[in-house]
């Protein structure tokens, strides 16, 4: 039924209309109690009968009106009189973003802004079970003072617990104004697994707002069709142009944020909108931030790790919604932060572990502080001994965290600054002077102390990972030694960490984080071939089960397990679940990420790779080991040149990281510029003299370029090198491989195959074995290794 104005709705005035959609007409109106004006949402008298609909309509406002958010709608009330049922709404005045897009794509830095602060309010319906399933230009209003809301949750579906809801999880397909038969939501906008009526949850909100952001960057929708079906086709099936073609100009941060809304399957995008949103943010403030100062934004960390959202830009606009109190605190807060590596003051080189350790437990344990940004630990520790306030600025941090250990006998003295670097001040300091027996204790307080000095609360997972580390003071200073020789990534410091988790363990039988880390050490062992890969894998095995015994929820044990099902159960399946659970528990740990993208590249599916290696980068961007493995995706990928360009970045962060020369050696011996290649792969074989790998990669190197000679000198040492140690059987057939003696070559990849060494990443897709890829017994090594 249509009202007139100055009829009564309970106690509102009708003043006007403002509009009709499929899910009710509106009507500004007054509040005659509150004396205020509204907006009055009801349903069309022809559909008032229809029960479902009513339903819907009535579950709109129950599951709005849950909601607390300045990017969601206020639902004032809910009634019925005189047979009409209503909604009265928050009364927003501006333009929806779809009259924002007759006038063409957004500039980036609006885009930004607006998605940001939708992605917000989604965040928030998302921790409260709510999916949107409608989002769209439509449904997005944009205030005169650039304020976002997000309107309409009249398809919302709740996503809760099975005890509080026992609504079907399948998109319903009921009309809804719309055709009989077609699922609910908007058809340009939908997700995949909405088009085609499946399983759904809030990450079919993140594609929804992907496709919107796609539309807001290039002018028009990411998916086309002259019919319904058409579309939905298109959404399942297929891509859209590639935005840095559709609109060159767009920032890369941006472009990967909304190729990730946009990936088909939702594990692919994020584990959660608050990390969406983050990401989102920080790349406005950043874009923002280089226009103001006309540079480059600093290099830092694009995504954090569980913190809440940046500081909104368009602060006018917010305070004509939130108390201007609740806004100067959260200015004046310090929401990201470094913590470089602590100085060991002590004058003995033997307790570097322990300012090492102090150092990543504050990180980690800052990590889990709601509202606070934290650089990872293999960034921070590039800074190690660096002026604070230069690190600070080039990380892109708010403030840095410093400090020095002085350990004398059995008391250690800890003194920790806190520097603000806009101002470059000390705005906290503190010395604490504890028994080694209390380290444990003393991190803690640190932390606590930290999150007290900039006003943000410890979370839930904080106090988890305090729970996980032993109550034993001497497992954990064991432990602590152990992860510091863990990272030398070589014989004596791999088996020393061994020796140490072992003891720790002794200690304390119930510390799976010990556990993890001698899975972890016993793992690279046989990757790096130090030992044969049939005995240290099942070891390995056993740690990292042992350790998720102890802790089903340990990312760090799940990433253990996944690398040992890939790359020695040879377990694709059991490989994929145990990276994506290790995800879900930490999504924002890029070498969870790094390592999946390996995976990925085993399967021979560049674009997942690719997608896991640029979400590991945005996550630790300043990382050798990062940067240089997007150089071997493009190896992979037969992109040589993008190969050389990667891993040259990489080396600008660390001229001596070996894997960096060891991909540009390859990647120039593709080009057949062996000249170059043979120079980065010797200066690999220096840097890492132990490494049978190394000399493979060189003969095979010599090999191509015509130098048999060489090649077999390698070849040589290598096999005589076997007698006394083990030695890959996989560089030897590399070099074999290169000399064309095909017979030889399968012998050697037999014996990889069978100890699980050095193969399965390359069978599918890495060039120096295309050689040998038509021979019918490297179809059977394929099939035996059981990749798809």
């Amino acid at each position: 039924m249509a009202l007139n104005p100055g009829s009564r709705l309970g106690p509102y005035e009708i003043l006007a209309p403002i509009g009709k959609g499929g899910m009710g007409e509106v009507y500004r109106a007054r509040d005659t109690k509150l004396k205020r004006e509204v907006a009055i949402k009801i349903l069309p008298a022809e559909v008032a009968a229809d029960t479902e609909r009513l339903r819907r309509f009535e579950k709109e406002a129950w599951a709005a009106s849950a909601l607390n958010h300045p990017n969601i709608v206020t639902i004032h009330d809910v009634g019925r009189e005189q047979g009409v049922s209503y909604i009265a709404l928050e009364l927003v005045e501006g333009k929806t973003l779809r009259d924002l897009l007759a006038g063409g794509p957004l500039p980036s830095k609006r885009l930004l802004s607006i998605a940001a602060q939708a992605a917000e309010g989604l965040a928030r319906a998302h921790e409260a079970g709510i999916v949107h399933r409608d989002l769209k230009p439509e449904n997005l209003m944009v205030t005169r003072d650039g304020f976002v809301k997000i309107l309409d949750f009249g398809l919302a579906k709740l996503v809760g617990p099975p005890e509080e809801f026992d609504e079907a999880t399948h998109a319903p397909t009921v009309s809804v104004g719309t055709e009989q038969g077609v699922v609910i939501g908007t058809v340009a906008y939908m997700s995949p697994e909405q088009a085609s009526g499946t399983t759904l949850d809030f990450r079919s909100d993140q594609f929804s707002l992907g496709a919107v952001l796609y539309e807001m960057a290039v002018g028009r929708q990411p998916f086309h069709g002259d019919t319904r079906p058409e579309i939905l086709t298109a959404i399942i099936r297929e891509e859209p142009e590639p935005l840095a073609s559709a609109a060159s100009k767009t920032p890369p941060p941006l472009r990967w944020i909304i190729e990730r809304c946009l990936a088909k399957e939702p594990e692919q995008r994020y584990a959660s909108t608050k990390d969406l949103a983050r990401d989102l943010r920080t790349a406005h403030d950043r874009l923002a931030e280089s226009k103001t100062l006309s540079e480059a934004p600093p290099r830092g960390r694009l995504s954090v790790r569980n913190r809440s959202p940046f500081v909104l830009a368009g602060i006018a606009a917010a305070v004509l919604l939130i108390s201007v109190s609740w806004w100067a605190t959260r200015r004046s807060t310090i929401d990201s932060v470094a913590v470089l590596p602590f100085e060991n003051a002590s004058g003995n080189p033997d307790t570097q572990y322990l300012s090492d350790g102090i150092t990543e437990a504050l990180i980690n344990d800052l990590s889990e502080v709601p509202g606070l940004t934290v650089i990872s630990r293999s960034t921070t520790f590039r800074f190690r001994g660096k002026d604070p306030a230069t690190a600070g600025r080039q990380l892109g941090v708010r403030a840095v965290l410093t400090g020095r250990v002085v350990e004398r006998g059995n008391s250690l003295s800890v003194s920790v600054e806190l520097i603000e670097i806009q101002k470059n001040r000390q705005i906290w300091g503190e010395r604490y002077e504890r028994n080694r027996t209390d380290l444990l204790e003393l991190q803690e307080h640190i932390s606590q102390d930290i999150s007290r000095k900039l006003r943000l609360r410890l979370s839930d997972e904080a106090a988890k990972q305090r729970a996980r580390k032993p109550s034993n003071a001497e497992a954990y200073d064991l432990y602590l030694r152990g992860r510091y020789f863990s990272k030398k990534y070589n014989r004596d410091g791999l088996m020393k960490a061994i020796g140490y988790f072992q003891q720790a363990i002794e200690k304390d039988p119930a510390f799976a984080l010990a556990y993890s880390g001698l899975s972890d050490s016993y793992s690279v062992i046989a990757r790096l071939g130090i030992e044969s890969p049939n005995s240290a894998y099942p070891q390995a095995v056993a740690a990292a089960k042992h350790a998720l015994d102890l802790d089903p929820s340990l990312a760090e044990a799940h990433t253990s397990l996944a690398l040992l099902k890939q790359y020695y159960e040879l377990d694709w399946r059991g490989a994929e679940n145990e990276f994506r659970r290790a995800i879900e528990l930490n999504p924002s740990e890029p070498e969870e990420h790094h390592w999946f993208s390996h995976f990925w590249l085993s399967m021979g599916d560049l674009d997942r790779s690719l997608l896991e290696s640029k979400r590991a980068l945005e996550l630790d961007p300043l990382s050798p080991s990062i940067v240089a493995h997007l150089a071997d995706h493009y190896i992979f990928a037969r992109q040589f040149d993008q190969a050389i360009a990667q891993a040259r970045k990489a080396l600008e962060l660390d001229p001596n990281y070996w894997n960096a020369h060891r991909f540009l050696g390859w990647a120039h011996e593709q080009k057949a510029e062996y000249k170059e290649a043979i120079a980065e792969l010797e200066t690999v074989a220096k840097l890492n003299q132990n490494s049978a790998e190394s000399l493979g990669s060189l003969g095979h190197a010599y090999a191509t370029s015509g130098d048999a000679a060489s090649a077999r000198r390698l070849l040589d040492q290598l096999k005589e090198r076997a007698r006394q140690s083990y030695v890959s059987p996989y560089s030897i057939a590399l070099i074999y491989i290169g000399l064309d003696q095909k017979d030889e070559a399968f012998a050697w990849l037999e014996r990889a195959l069978n100890e699980h060494i050095g193969i399965s990443e390359n069978l599918k897709l890495s060039p120096r074995l295309d050689p040998v890829r038509a021979d019918p017994r490297f179809l059977d090594l394929l099939r035996r290794s059981g990749l798809p």
